[in-house]
C-alpha cells in the first residue's frame, strides 16, 4: 500500500509546496518499507518493473504519438522497444564481448610473440646424447667396480696394519693400568686400616650427641632468664599506668556532674525562649510569601510587557525598512507568471545547447583519440615492416649458412647445391633431412669401421708382444706355446706395422668427429630456419593485421568529422533562439529591479521570487496587526504598575516587624553561646557519658594486660625450671656415654682419641678410594679383553681374501700398497673424467629440459588461451560488436515478435479482421494481414483512419503488457487522435474501448470530439478562459480554502 500527501503554506491555493509526506507498507504485516520520497520511488520500481517515464508510456498515448510506434521507421522502432522495455543491457553485453574478444586476441599474439624466443635441441641430437651418456654409464661402471675393488685390497690391508697398531696399543694400555695398580697401593691399603674405627664409630657419635644436647639446653636457660627480666620490667610499668588511669576516671565524673548542673539550670531556660521568637518570625514571614509571590508575578509580568513592547517595535520597524527597501516586490505578484512561462521555455534551450555541446565536445575528443590511434597505427606499420624485413633477412641468412655447409656433405652433388646457393630458393625440409639421414649413415659407418680397427690394432699388438718368442722358434722344433712343429706365418707376422693401423684408426676416428658436428650444425640451423620461417610469417600477419586496423581507423575518422560539422551547425541555431529569449526576459526583469538567473539556479530563483512576492504580502499584513498590538501592551503596562504599588507597601510594614524580632533573637543566641557553645544538649550529654565509657574502658582494658603479663612472667618461671632439671639429666648421661666411649677405645688397637680419628676416613675419601680401586680392576679386565680380541682379528687377516669379479687384477696377490694406490688414483681419474663428460651431457639435455618445460608451461597457457579465445570468437561472432549493434538487434527482433504476439490478441478481443505479423527482414519493419480478404497482406502505411486507430491500440495494449511484466496495469488514457476519425470509424474505436472497459480497464479519453459526448457517461467538462494555457473546471470541483 502507497501513500502519498503535499500540502501548500497556510492551507493557500498559492501557497509553497511543503515537503512530501509518504509511505510504503506492506499489507500483511504493516511493516513500513520506505517513508522517504527517494527510497520510496526506488523500492516501487524495483516492485513493479517500471520507472516513471515506462509507466507513462505503457499507459497513456498521447496527442500527435497513437500511431508513432505503427508507423515509425525501422530504426526509430528500434529505439523506441528499446527505450519502453529496457532491453539496452543487451547492447552493453555485445560491447562487453566485443572488448573481452580485442582483449583475449592481443593476449594470445603476446603469448605466440614469447614462445619465438626459445631455443631446444632437436630429437636426433636428444637421442645422441642419450646413446653417448648411456656408454659413458658402462665405462664408469667398469672402473667403480675396478675401483671399488682396489678399495678393498687397500682397506684389507688398513685393517691388517690397524689390528697390529691395536693389538700394541691393548698391550701398552694393559700394561699403565697395573702399573697404576702398583702406585695406588698405599691409597688403597687405607681402606683396610679404617674398618676397626668404622666399628666404634657408633659409640663415639651418641656421646657427641649428648654433648650437644647439654650445649643447646645451657643456650635455652640464658634465654629463658633473660625474657624473665624484660616481663618483670613490663610488668611495673603497667602497674604505674593502671594507678594514672584511676585518678582519671575520677577527674572525668567530677566535670560531668558540673556540665550537668549548667545545662539544667540555665541553658534549657534560654533555649525554650529562642525557640519562641523563632517561632514568631517564621509566622510573620510566611505571611510575607503570598505578597512576595505576587510582587515576583507583577514585575516578572511588567518584565514580560517591556520586553513585548520591545519585539514589538523591533518587529515594525522591520517590516518599515523592509516594505521600503523592497518596494519593486510589490508587483512582482502580477509579472511573476510571464516571466515563470518565459524562463521554462529558456530551461530546455539550455539544456538542449548545452547537451549538443557536450555532445560535439565527446566526438571532438573522439576524432583527436582516432587520429592520435591512426598516427599510432603508423608508427605501428612502420615497426611491422622494419620486423618484417629483420626477420626476412635473417631468413635469407640461415639459407645462406644451410647451403654452405650442405657443400660440405659429399650426399649432395655441387651442382645441385651450386644453384641452391645461386638462386637462394626456400630449402624444403626434405633436403635437411636428407642430409642428416645421409650424416647418420656415414657415422654409423664410421664407428664400424674403427671397432674394426680397434680389433686389428689389438690382434696386431699381441702379435708384436710375441716377437721375441718367435725369433727363438727354430725349424722342425715344439712351439713353447702351441706345441707346433711347423711355423708358417713368421714372416707375414714380421711383416707387420702397427704405426699404418693406428694412422688409419686416427683418420676414421677425425673423420667420425668431424661427422657429428656437420650433423649437430645442420640440425641447429635447422631448428633456427624453422623458427626464423614463423617468425617471417607472423610479421606478415601482423603487419596485414595493422594495415586492416589503419584503414577502419581512417573510415571511423571521416565519419566523425562529418558528424562534427553538422552538430556544430544545430549549436549555432540554438544558441542564437536562446540568446534572443534570454534578451527579453532580461529587459522585464531589468523594470523588476532583478537579475537574470542561471540555467542551474532558475528553479530556485523562482522558489525565491515567489517567496519575495508572498512575503511582501505578508509584511504588509504583518505590519498593521504590529501596530495595534503595540497600543494593547501600553494599556497593559500601566495597569501592572499600579498594581505592583500596593503590594510594595504592604509588604515593607512587616518585614519592619520582623527586623525587631530577629534582633531580640541574636541577642539570647550570643548569650546561649557563651554559656555552652554546643548548640546540640543531647549530643554534649552523649559527648560527656562517652568520654567517661572511654576512660574506664582505657582502665578495664590496662588491668587485663596487667593480669596477662603476670600470668606471663609465671609461665617464663617455670620453664627455667624445667630447662635447669633437664641439664641434670643430660649431664648424668653425659657422664655414662663418656666412661663407654674410654672403655671401648681401650678395646681398639688406637692408644688414644687422636689416633681413632685419624684411621676414621672421610665418606668422601672413602668414596672415592673404592672407585678407583673399581676402576683399575675394570681396566685390567677391559684391556686384558681388548689384547684377547686384537690377537684373533690379526689371526683372522693373515691371509689375503679372494676378491670376487677381480679378473681384471690378477697378480694383484704381489703388489705393494703404493702399486694399488697408482691403480686406485688411476681409476679415479677415470671416474672423474667420464663423470665430467657425463655432467657436461647431462647439463645440456637438463637445460634443454628446462626449456621444454618452460616451453610447456607456456604452451600450455597459449593452448587455454587459444581455447578461451576461440570460445569468445565464437561468441563474437555471434552478438559481438564494438557498438554493441549485434546482439541488441537480436534482442530487439525477440521482443518485436513478442510484441506483434500480444498485439494481435488484442486485435482478436476488439476485431477479428486484421493481424500484424513481421516482415522477412531482419529489420524491424510490420505488415497486416486482411483475414476477411483471403490473407491478403498490406502494409501499415495503407491503413485507414480507423483501421490504424485499431491497430495502433493493440499495440499500444501490448506493449503496456510488455512493459509491465511485474505489475498489471488495468488503466489506459487517450489524449486526442479522435478528430481525424470519420462516424463508421469513430464508432469502431469507441466500441473497440467499450469491449475492453468491459473487460475490467479503466479507460480515459481526452477529446474535443462531440459525438464522444453521447457515448461517455462519466465526463469531466474543461472550459478555456482567457491567458495563456489557462483552464477552469466546474464549480463542484474548485477548491475552497478553511480559515
Amino acid at each position: 500500500r502507497a501513500f502519498w500527501s503535499q500540502r501548500r503554506s497556510r492551507n493557500k491555493v498559492d501557497g509553497n509546496l511543503q515537503d512530501a509526506i509518504v509511505e510504503l507498507v506492506r499489507v500483511h504485516d504493516g511493516k513500513i518499507l520506505a517513508s522517504q520520497v527517494k527510497r520510496m520511488s526506488a523500492l516501487i520500481e524495483n516492485i513493479t518493473g517500471l520507472d516513471f517515464a515506462r509507466f507513462t508510456k505503457s499507459m497513456m498515448l498521447s496527442q500527435g504519438q497513437f500511431a508513432a510506434f505503427l508507423n515509425a521507421a525501422a530504426n526509430e522502432r528500434a529505439e523506441l522497444l528499446e527505450e519502453l522495455t529496457g532491453t539496452e543491457v543487451y547492447g552493453l553485453i555485445s560491447e562487453k564481448v566485443h572488448q573481452q574478444f580485442v582483449e583475449s586476441k592481443q593476449y594470445l599474439e603476446q603469448l605466440n610473440a614469447r614462445a619465438e624466443g626459445l631455443d631446444i635441441l632437436t630429437p636426433e641430437k636428444v637421442e645422441e646424447l642419450s646413446q653417448q651418456n648411456r656408454e659413458l654409464d658402462q665405462q664408469l661402471s667398469q672402473q667403480e667396480h675396478r675401483y671399488k675393488i682396489l678399495q678393498q685390497k687397500v682397506s684389507w690391508l688398513d685393517k691388517k696394519a690397524q689390528a697390529q697398531t691395536s693389538l700394541k696399543q691393548s698391550q701398552l694400555e694393559l700394561e699403565k693400568v697395573l702399573q697404576q695398580q702398583i702406585n695406588e697401593k698405599s691409597q688403597l691399603d687405607k681402606i683396610e686400616r679404617s674398618k676397626p674405627a668404622e666399628l666404634i664409630e657408633p659409640i663415639f657419635q651418641q656421646n657427641k650427641i649428648i654433648s650437644e644436647q647439654l650445649s643447646k639446653q645451657n643456650s635455652q636457660l640464658s634465654l629463658v632468664k633473660k625474657q624473665q627480666e624484660e616481663v618483670d620490667f613490663v610488668v611495673k610499668q603497667q602497674e604505674e599506668a593502671v594507678t594514672l588511669d584511676k585518678k582519671n576516671l575520677d577527674r572525668i565524673r567530677h566535670e560531668n556532674e558540673t556540665t550537668q548542673q549548667l545545662i539544667n539550670e540555665k541553658i534549657i531556660p534560654l533555649d525554650a525562649e529562642i525557640h519562641q521568637l523563632s517561632n514568631q518570625i517564621n509566622s510573620l514571614q510566611l505571611s510575607t510569601q503570598p505578597l512576595i509571590e505576587t510582587q515576583k508575578n507583577s514585575l516578572e509580568q511588567q518584565q514580560l510587557v517591556n520586553e513585548q513592547l520591545i519585539r514589538n517595535q523591533q518587529a515594525l520597524n522591520r517590516s518599515e525598512e523592509y516594505l521600503a527597501a523592497n518596494k519593486h516586490h510589490a508587483q512582482l505578484q502580477n509579472q511573476l507568471p510571464l516571466i515563470s512561462a518565459q524562463l521554462e521555455r529558456l530551461k530546455p534551450l539550455q539544456e538542449a545547447i548545452d547537451k549538443a555541446n557536450a555532445s560535439y565536445q565527446v566526438q571532438k575528443e573522439e576524432w583527436l583519440i582516432s587520429d592520435k590511434q591512426l598516427q599510432q597505427q603508423d608508427v605501428e606499420i612502420a615497426s611491422a615492416v622494419l620486423k618484417q624485413q629483420q626477420q626476412a633477412e635473417q631468413l635469407i641468412q640461415l639459407e645462406k649458412e644451410i647451403v654452405n655447409n650442405l657443400l660440405i656433405d659429399s650426399a649432395f652433388s655441387h651442382t645441385d647445391i651450386k644453384d641452391l646457393k645461386n638462386t637462394y630458393i626456400e630449402l624444403s625440409e626434405g633436403i635437411i633431412e636428407d642430409a642428416v639421414q645421409s650424416l647418420r649413415t656415414q657415422y654409423q659407418s664410421y664407428q664400424q669401421q674403427i671397432k674394426d680397427v680397434e680389433l686389428l690394432l689389438i690382434q696386431e699388438r699381441r702379435i708384436e708382444d710375441l716377437s721375441a718368442e718367435r725369433n727363438r722358434l727354430q725349424a722342425n722344433e715344439e712351439c713353447p706355446l702351441c706345441g707346433s712343429l711347423q711355423h708358417p706365418r713368421i714372416e707375414s707376422y714380421k711383416a707387420l706395422d702397427i704405426s699404418h693401423t693406428e694412422k688409419r684408426k686416427n683418420l676414421l676416428t677425425q673423420n667420425l668427429i668431424e661427422t657429428e658436428q656437420l650433423g649437430n650444425t645442420l640440425n641447429g640451423l635447422n631448428s633456427r630456419w624453422q623458427q626464423a620461417k614463423v617468425s617471417v610469417e607472423a610479421a606478415q600477419q601482423l603487419l596485414n593485421n595493422e594495415q586492416q586496423k589503419k584503414a577502419l581507423l581512417e573510415k571511423h575518422q571521416i565519419g566523425l568529422k562529418d558528424q562534427l560539422d553538422r552538430n556544430s551547425l544545430v549549436m549555432q541555431q540554438q544558441s542564437q533562439d536562446y540568446q534572443q529569449l534570454k534578451e527579453s526576459i532580461a529587459q522585464q526583469l531589468k523594470a523588476l529591479e532583478l537579475s537574470m538567473p542561471t540555467t542551474e539556479n532558475m528553479d530556485s530563483w523562482l522558489d525565491d521570487q515567489q517567496k519575495n512576492s508572498q512575503q511582501w504580502l505578508e509584511v504588509t499584513e504583518a505590519r498593521a496587526a504590529y501596530q495595534q498590538e503595540f497600543q494593547n501592551l501600553e494599556q497593559k503596562k500601566q495597569h501592572v504598575a499600579q498594581q505592583l504599588n500596593g503590594i510594595n507597601e504592604q509588604l515593607n510594614a512587616l518585614l519592619e516587624e520582623i527586623q525587631l524580632k530577629e534582633n531580640a533573637l541574636t541577642e539570647k543566641q550570643k548569650n546561649r553561646y557563651q554559656l555552652l557553645p554546643e548548640a546540640d544538649i543531647a549530643l554534649v550529654r552523649k559527648n560527656i557519658d562517652q568520654v567517661f565509657s572511654q576512660a574506664e574502658n582505657t582502665l578495664l582494658l590496662n588491668q587485663e594486660k596487667l593480669t596477662a603479663l603476670t600470668q606471663q612472667l609465671q609461665s617464663i618461671h617455670g620453664q627455667s625450671i624445667t630447662i635447669e632439671a633437664n641439664i641434670k639429666q643430660l649431664q648424668q648421661e653425659q657422664k655414662e656415654k663418656q666412661e663407654q666411649w674410654l672403655v671401648a677405645l681401650l678395646d681398639s688397637p688406637f692408644d688414644n682419641q687422636q689416633e681413632y680419628l685419624n684411621a676414621l676416613m672421610p665418606v668422601e675419601e672413602k668414596e672415592s678410594l673404592l672407585a678407583l680401586r673399581e676402576t683399575i680392576q675394570h681396566g685390567i679386565v677391559k684391556h686384558q679383553g681388548l689384547v684377547d680380541q686384537a690377537k684373533v682379528a690379526l689371526q683372522e687377516l693373515t691371509s689375503d681374501p679372494v676378491l670376487e669379479g677381480a679378473e681384471n687384477l690378477k697378480g694383484s696377490e704381489n703388489w705393494c700398497q703404493e702399486d694399488i694406490k697408482l691403480n686406485i688414483e688411476e681409476a679415479s681419474n677415470l671416474i672423474k673424467s667420464i663423470s665430467q663428460q657425463q655432467g657436461e651431457i647431462l647439463n645440456s639435455m637438463q637445460s634443454d629440459q628446462d626449456k621444454r618445460k618452460r616451453q610447456e608451461g607456456l604452451l600450455l597457457e597459449i593452448q587455454e588461451a587459444s581455447v578461451s579465445y576461440d570460445d569468445i570468437a565464437y561468441l563474437h561472432s555471434l552478438i559481438g560488436s564494438q557498438k554493441g549493434d549485434k546482439f541488441r538487434r537480436f534482442a530487439q527482433g525477440l521482443t518485436l515478435d513478442h510484441l506483434v504476439y500480444l498485439a494481435n490478441i488484442q486485435l482478436n478481443r476488439l476485431h477479428g479482421r486484421y493481424l500484424l505479423q513481421r516482415k522477412q527482414s531482419e529489420a524491424l519493419e510490420l505488415e497486416v494481414l486482411d483475414t476477411w480478404q483471403g490473407d491478403d497482406v498490406r502494409d501499415t502505411k495503407t491503413l485507414s483512419g480507423g483501421e490504424g486507430f485499431l491497430v495502433s491500440l493493440a499495440l499500444a495494449l501490448a506493449l503496456s503488457d510488455l512493459v509491465s511484466h511485474k505489475t498489471q496495469i488495468e488503466s489506459l488514457f487517450l489524449d486526442e487522435g479522435f478528430g481525424t476519425l470519420d462516424s463508421a470509424t469513430l464508432d469502431m474505436a469507441l466500441d473497440a474501448l467499450d469491449s475492453l472497459n468491459a473487460s475490467g480497464k479503466m479507460i480515459g479519453v481526452i477529446s474535443h470530439v462531440e459525438a464522444m459526448k453521447e457515448r461517455i457517461p462519466v465526463q469531466i467538462r474543461v472550459t478555456k478562459i482567457n491567458g495563456l494555457g489557462n483552464s477552469k473546471l466546474e464549480s463542484q470541483y474548485a477548491f475552497t480554502a478553511t480559515k
